[in-house]
């Protein structure tokens, strides 16, 4: 798969195969995630692989609308060092990576998020995966093998994109 063709393809997955990732994708996954950009290259991470079952049934009731961590087999949780804006920044650039890279893989990805601000639910999130609490932790990737898609299923709203006569501007607004 082309880089745009992952990139403009990629959707979030919510709903899994009962199918075990392979160790060596995963590998490849672990590597596009310590590959990617840093502020200032600090790499301010660490990688968790959560596939205990209770810890991922546990982790989707701590996170609001992250329900569907619970089925997959596997959450990628980037672990990053200290907590603010660049932490946060990075750990999207890290997170985007994976998802994309999951797509082009075959797999499917999924991230549900932890608003900092609920301070009760990340630490309860730190406590359950064992995080020291001079780090923090943003978001959680669900990662699998895709669900077919259900054909009795409603059409999702809004599903496409706007187009760029509505998006771009030049020179000025």
């Amino acid at each position: 798969m082309d880089a745009i063709q992952a990139l403009r393809g990629f959707r979030q997955t919510r709903q899994f195969q009962e199918r075990a990732v392979p160790e060596v994708l995963l590998g490849r996954l672990l590597e596009v995630a310590r590959w990617s950009g840093s502020s200032r290259n600090s790499q301010p991470w660490s990688f968790l692989v959560v596939t205990d079952r209770g810890k991922l049934r546990r982790l989707a009731e701590i996170i609001p609308f992250g329900k569907f961590v619970a089925d997959a087999p596997l959450a990628f949780v980037p672990v990053m060092d200290g907590s603010g804006s660049g932490q946060t920044l990075d750990a999207g650039r890290v997170s985007e990576r994976v998802m994309v890279g999951a797509h082009a893989l075959g797999l499917g990805a999924g991230v549900a998020t932890i608003n900092q601000s609920q301070t009760d639910l990340v630490k309860q999130a730190l406590d359950l995966l064992g995080v020291p609490g001079d780090r923090s932790i943003g978001v959680a990737i669900a990662i699998g093998y895709p669900a077919p898609p259900d054909p009795n299923a409603p059409p999702r709203p809004n599903a496409g994109r706007r187009p760029l006569s509505d998006l771009v501007h030049r020179d000025s607004w």
